[in-house]
């Protein structure tokens, strides 16, 4: 066994686990063989740098996964893991807590049987009481609490049956099972964004269950034929990659060398050219599997690796990032430089409290001994290399890998906010809560309530990614916010002073001589403020004040 770094940075003092269970450490889902054994789920702790002996069959007295499992992920205090198929006592998606005890299967097929295959896909955790599981021929709405499916969501179909698709002259009869799969799916505020194979990115509304609309590829390029992975980026945009529709052999699947930016609130798309000397993102739709391009907290970046058009599973072994400030791409890493391997297997999974991005490496283009390996996001630094002799030779596959949730969300301020009857105040909701290992950006706000001595003091919401304050009377109010990150909340009470007039805001202290200065956001005095936001310091006593 070869290690480069282990883990130690990530021995902090001080740290604390919010959920019992197993903590601080990466969960690595492997697929099993096809038609003669099931998944299985190991656990790996970071701080020790050993595997577990805790398994998914050991916790459960053999009970399996479905066969072949794809996907896993946590949300809240529960860990989901999808299946293509109900087989070996196992469904289409499990339920277990973060002890890997099993709550709950779901068997697709006694749901919704209507001649098509539904073969299990993708997870989301959409809020704390409903969750998202997306198929092969669309998406089912699941009640988190009580552990039922209570919604199909109509327009996530395939609209085709069974059978009807031709390719070329010639029809196939499993057209509804990988030609019209429900990809990766991501919350940004009010709605949900899923990837459908044969139709574009879904946009769902998150209360009602709703499918809105569509952005179709062919909206965005005449060439478009379908999306890939779609993933939401530290600045809150979400990115995609145009493929072909019916690239349903991994034998042959033309790629395009551009990404997609789609804004959450307008939809408008934007086409960004990838270099030549650049690889380019090639996505798979022919079976689920870890998304190839993936999203930085530490730099707003993203990152991904390139499928080799010969050979699906193992692909090159380069990562390589654009730089969404910058608008800079370049290779980020190689893991055939780095040890034994010499390629990686299937996708990338990103370690946001740590900046790290994780995939599995190989010696093998199909198979053979798989190494840990995981890069600095920023540097492209190796911090781990290590084999996994749990999937040496060619019964079993990693799948996925996917990492504890340790921390809630956290507000950063209830300092008290001072407005003028009749002005506005606008903070991005970045600026105000955070979570240690998960996107800020990803965080779902909203206003609990609003509280006051006196009715209609301030009127408060949250929208397009910003908390919205208007200052309407004087008095005192408290806004009081509600915050979800991937399941875990936190709450936060906005103290909300409003004054009639600028002179109310300006009024020298009683037996207080010390001067009034001013400083933006950014720490820097300013000695005529004028429209914004500005800390506001007499003496020993700072406050925030709008103008």
């Amino acid at each position: 066994m070869k290690k480069f770094f282990l883990f130690a940075m990530m021995a902090v003092a001080g740290f604390t686990a919010v959920a019992e269970g197993l903590s601080n450490g990466v969960f690595f889902l492997s697929e099993g063989q096809y038609g003669s054994s099931s998944g299985e789920l190991y656990f790996y702790d970071q701080l020790t740098g050993n595997f577990s002996d805790i398994t998914y069959k050991g916790q459960n007295s053999g009970k399996s996964f479905g066969e072949t499992s794809q996907y896993g992920t946590l949300y809240g205090d529960r860990i989901y893991v999808t299946s293509k198929q109900d087989a070996f006592g196992g469904g289409h998606l499990a339920v277990a807590d973060v002890t890997m005890r099993s709550i709950k299967d779901y068997m697709i097929d006694d749901l919704k049987n209507d001649g098509h295959n539904y073969d299990g896909r993708y997870f989301l955790g959409v809020s704390e009481e409903i969750g998202y599981l997306g198929t092969s021929n669309g998406i089912f709405v699941i009640d988190l609490k009580n552990n039922i499916v209570v919604k199909f969501i109509e327009g996530t179909d395939c609209g085709k049956e069974a059978g009807e698709f031709t390719n070329e002259g010639e029809t196939y009869y499993l057209a509804d099972v990988y030609l019209h799969q429900i990809g990766t799916m991501v919350r940004v505020g009010d709605y949900v964004f899923a990837s459908q194979q044969n139709k574009g990115i879904l946009v769902i509304n998150a209360d009602t269950h709703e499918l809105e609309t569509i952005v179709e590829p062919t909206s965005v390029n005449s060439e478009f034929g379908s999306f890939g992975d779609i993933v939401l980026a530290k600045d809150g945009s979400l990115w995609t990659t145009p493929c072909a529709y019916n690239n349903w052999s991994w034998m042959d699947y033309p790629s395009m060398p551009y990404l997609v930016r789609i804004d959450p609130y307008t939809l408008e798309a934007t086409v960004v050219d990838i270099p030549e000397d650049i690889a380019h993102v090639a996505s798979i739709w022919s079976s689920w599997y870890a998304p190839v391009l993936q999203a930085l907290e530490g730099k707003n970046r993203l990152v991904w690796k390139m499928e080799s058009p010969s050979d699906y599973s193992s692909g090159s072994s380069k990562i390589y990032y654009f730089d969404i400030d910058t608008e800079e791409f370049g290779e980020l890493a190689d893991v055939a430089i780095d040890g034994d391997c010499s390629s990686m297997y299937r996708g990338l999974s990103v370690d946001h409290e740590n900046d790290l991005i994780w995939t599995v490496g190989s010696t093998q283009s199909y198979g053979g001994y798989q190494y840990i390996v995981a890069y600095d996001g920023k540097t492209g630094e190796c911090k781990l290399y290590e084999q996994m002799t749990m999937f040496s030779g060619y019964s079993d596959f990693p799948a996925k890998l996917f990492f504890t949730d340790d921390y809630a969300p956290e507000f950063k301020t209830d300092e008290n906010y001072e407005l003028i009857a009749g002005t506005s105040l606008s903070l991005n909701l970045t600026d105000i809560v955070t979570d240690k290992d998960n996107m800020d950006s990803g965080i779902i706000v909203s206003v609990e309530s609003v509280e006051s001595d006196e009715d209609n003091i301030v009127a408060a919401k949250v929208a397009e990614g910003k908390l919205d304050v208007s200052a309407i009377a004087p008095g005192d109010a408290t806004v009081k916010l509600y915050a979800n990150s991937n399941g875990k909340t936190a709450t936060c009470s906005l103290p909300i002073t409003v004054k009639a007039t600028a002179t109310g805001i300006e009024e020298v202290e009683s037996e207080s001589a010390a001067p009034v200065e001013y400083y933006n956001m950014q720490g820097v005095k300013v000695e005529n403020p004028t429209n914004g936001v500005y800390v506001k310091r007499k003496g020993g006593k700072a406050t925030k004040v709008v103008f």
